[in-house]
């Protein structure tokens, strides 16, 4: 009798034991797990998408705004010095040969005249 007693007291002790146990074992590793893997996981993928993004965007963000910066200045600068300078040339070159072809016109024919005057 006592034998039946100890066995059957053994598997009633095991499966109670077994279940608490494996409970507990359960509750404290999900509840570790949880924390340890999530802070883990999120310091990880933190880290790799602030990495990836900060050399990806960075080097979009460069090439994008090289690109646009040299067309605009180059479009700019081009169309504001082609103006300037053709305006300023233009005036110039105007003013420039006006006097001297004045200048030239006037001394020349004063010369001719002068030494073929017509009566």
């Amino acid at each position: 009798m006592t034998r039946v007693v100890t066995n059957a007291m053994t598997k009633v002790l095991t499966n109670l034991l077994t279940k608490a146990i494996s409970k507990v074992v359960t509750n404290v590793l999900t509840n570790v797990l949880t924390k340890h893997l999530t802070k883990v996981l999120t310091n990880a993928m933190t880290n790799v998408l602030t990495n990836v993004l900060t050399k990806h965007l960075t080097k979009v963000l460069t090439n994008a705004m090289t690109n646009v910066l040299t067309n605009v200045l180059t479009n700019v600068l081009t169309n504001v010095l082609t103006n300037a300078l053709t305006k300023v040339l233009t005036r110039v070159l105007t003013n420039v040969l006006t006097k001297v072809l004045t200048n030239v016109l006037t001394n020349v024919l004063t010369k001719v005249v002068t030494k073929h005057p017509t009566s």
